[in-house]
């Protein structure tokens, strides 16, 4: 009875980060704004329609992530809406309000997120305490990238959950659950982790280093083998393509697979490799703080008995700097979430090694350590949601601009790639949702969007049915024609006159007329 006050406010402790998560996700869903503006529907559009598509009987088509998990989650929750309140088919009504949709699939998302980071809390308390267990749950805080995403309707939302519980399946592998358990445990979480997204291969490495037998090895091999194929299962059909692109992307130098024949070009790659590191530099420090202490953890080995604690952040370590490794061939930080998640592990593994050996000091030295370390994500991280809030209003603005004019003049409106319009998102994931070439939801978006095209690139413009459209044939029949996109992608053609009739942010308007 004496231990029941403190463990119901260790209980109590442990349910702040996944408040905290919820209201973070929320935060940023309101800076980032609707899913259809210009920096938010790639690839929110693209798992919308995906799930669609599997629910209409066809594998996704959007598998190079793979993402296949979150598909899945939101054809369940596409399936339960429109049992509930959909009106005609499933297609049209997904097409006709596809912003609810979303919104209901990337709550059900960062709720299943919040249990993950709950469940993580309650792991690591079990096994090395309530300190340990908070700082495990930081993990999602320590990365802007990853704490901005929360806010989207992507992998990472789901990537944050499922990392941080595999960090804390890390830790408490210094436990009591040592051996198969842990082998198992990670097996899953890493093999359901790279079903999400491809940049979670890194989480490979560090069970590998930290399990002590080759039995245990066998078994998280064979663990994450089959959480992978039981995740992949919805797009079974498409696991060919799948292999063919990764072997494409790990024998070319460039992007995605593009460049050269070859797995990297030095002109390139190191570039890339510091400014990856420069983009995160919190986190990039911790890692490189956390390898600092592991250097110095095994110049003592020989007197120091927390021999698996050193062994675990060693792997840890290992497991990020693979991850900078790997994500410097195509450079964006948020391929880094997987491995910057897990760091809230890094940070109780090293202090475990400088509390022993600065015992005087370990109170008032954490403490400054951790403000500092709030402080600046906060600083960051607020950054962050301004810097959003700013470029929502300029494709808001963009969006307005168009809809005046349109509403004035009855203009046809052809949209491009980055264009901040419903329209383009429906028709871009209409694009990444096709089956053997032909886009499966043409139909239900020209009805609700008839007097609108796509221009697939160099003015190739195609209706919602991805059929050609003859401009000479367009400019006849319609006395206006709106051009919207990128203004970095200004159109030219030699048998069309563009005049810029304005812009907002990143987003030109123009009118399209053609040469006399």
């Amino acid at each position: 009875m004496s231990h029941a006050p403190g463990h119901r406010s260790g209980r109590a402790a442990l349910t702040a980060a996944p408040i905290l998560l919820l209201v973070t996700a929320a935060w940023m869903r309101w800076a980032h704004g609707p899913a259809w503006l210009a920096f938010n529907f790639d690839p929110a559009y693209a798992y919308l329609l995906n799930s669609v598509t599997m629910l209409e009987g066809y594998p996704p088509f959007n598998i190079y992530h793979p993402g296949v998990p979150l598909h899945a989650l939101g054809s369940v929750v596409i399936v339960t809406m429109h049992a509930a309140t959909g009106t005609g088919t499933l297609a049209a009504d997904v097409v006709g309000r596809p912003e609810i949709y979303i919104f209901w699939i990337h709550a059900i998302a960062i709720a299943t997120t919040a249990a993950l980071v709950a469940a993580a809390g309650a792991v690591t308390w079990a096994h090395a305490g309530l300190a340990a267990a908070l700082l495990v749950q930081s993990g999602p805080w320590l990365s802007t990238s990853a704490a901005s995403l929360l806010g989207q309707l992507r992998p990472e939302v789901l990537i944050a959950g499922t990392s941080t519980l595999w960090s804390a399946l890390f830790v408490a592998h210094l436990g009591p659950m040592a051996g198969s358990a842990s082998a198992v445990g990670l097996g899953i979480l890493t093999g359901v982790t790279v079903s999400l997204h491809v940049s979670a291969l890194p989480l490979v490495v560090g069970p590998l280093l930290l399990l002590e037998t080759w039995t245990e090895r066998r078994r998280f091999a064979v663990s994450t083998g089959i959480a992978f194929f039981v995740a992949f299962s919805p797009a079974w059909q498409k696991l060919p393509s799948f292999a063919m692109h990764m072997l494409r992307v790990a024998g070319h130098s460039g992007s995605y697979g593009t460049g050269s024949a070859t797995i990297l070009d030095t002109n390139t790659y190191f570039p890339a490799f510091w400014q990856l590191i420069a983009s995160e530099p919190i986190p990039a420090a911790l890692v490189g703080g956390s390898a600092i202490v592991w250097g110095a953890w095994m110049r003592v080995r020989r007197t120091d008995g927390d021999w698996r604690a050193r062994r675990c952040l060693g792997a840890l370590v290992a497991t990020q700097l693979f991850a900078l490794v790997l994500t410097a061939k195509h450079p964006d930080s948020h391929y880094l979430v997987p491995a910057y998640c897990t760091l809230g592990a890094n940070l109780w593994l090293a202090g475990r090694f400088i509390r022993a050996r600065t015992e005087s000091m370990r109170v008032p030295v954490a403490a400054a350590a951790g403000v500092a370390l709030l402080a600046g994500g906060a600083f960051l991280l607020v950054a962050e949601g301004r810097r959003l809030v700013a470029v929502r209003a300029e494709q808001y603005g963009a969006a307005r601009m168009v809809d005046a004019i349109v509403a004035n003049e009855r203009c046809f409106v052809v949209t491009a790639y980055r264009s901040s319009s419903e329209v383009e998102a429906l028709q871009w994931g209409n694009l990444t949702s096709q089956y053997r070439g032909r886009p499966l939801f043409g139909v239900p978006i020209a009805q609700r969007f008839p007097r609108t095209a796509f221009d697939e690139g160099g003015l190739v413009v195609r209706d919602a049915d991805w059929q050609l459209i003859n401009l000479d044939a367009l400019f006849g029949r319609e006395r206006c024609v709106l051009y919207t996109g990128e203004v970095s992608n200004r159109p030219s053609s030699l048998r069309v006159v563009v005049e810029t009739v304005g812009r907002s942010g990143s987003e030109g308007v123009y009118r399209l007329r053609p040469v006399q």
